[in-house]
């Protein structure tokens, strides 16, 4: 059945550092109380790399380099108290040059090690896109 949905284009930001990510606590639904992967969506005009960065900047109040578009994915959310939506969602490696870790609105933040993501509860997609990704090429293993 055809959906009137429009897809909306995010970057996720994997930030990356000495063996670790930044993840955030989501405070909102969809997902609430999840950790994820910091971003959001793509403004008009700008680039994947910089929406990330954008992101980065916004979610966290780190400065980021962007190192690379690490992949590239789809996801449909649809349930009884949510309207359907799908992303198209941008996985970028940053690595942070300057500024201080602050919370935002959006959830709590944390370093993770990149070996223990799958203890704490991570939004299926964005587990898989790290898995499928960043930590493959890292030979890094997540049950």
């Amino acid at each position: 059945m055809a959906s009137d949905v429009k897809p909306l284009s995010c970057s996720l930001c994997a930030i990356l550092d000495r063996g670790r990510i930044l993840l955030l606590k989501r405070t909102k639904d969809p997902y609430r109380g999840y950790w994820s992967l910091p971003g959001g969506k793509i403004h008009a005009g700008e680039t994947v790399q910089a929406a990330a960065m954008r992101e980065a900047r916004e979610e966290t109040g780190l400065a980021c380099r962007a190192a690379r578009v690490a992949g590239v994915a789809t996801e449909t959310i649809s349930g009884p108290d949510a309207p359907e939506a799908h992303f198209t969602l941008f996985i970028v490696v940053l690595e942070p040059v300057s500024g201080e870790l602050q919370a935002s609105e959006e959830g709590a933040l944390d370093w993770m090690p990149l070996a223990e993501l799958a203890s704490p509860p991570v939004i299926a997609s964005d587990l898989w896109l790290l898995r499928e990704y960043v930590l493959a090429e890292r030979k890094v293993k997540v049950d």
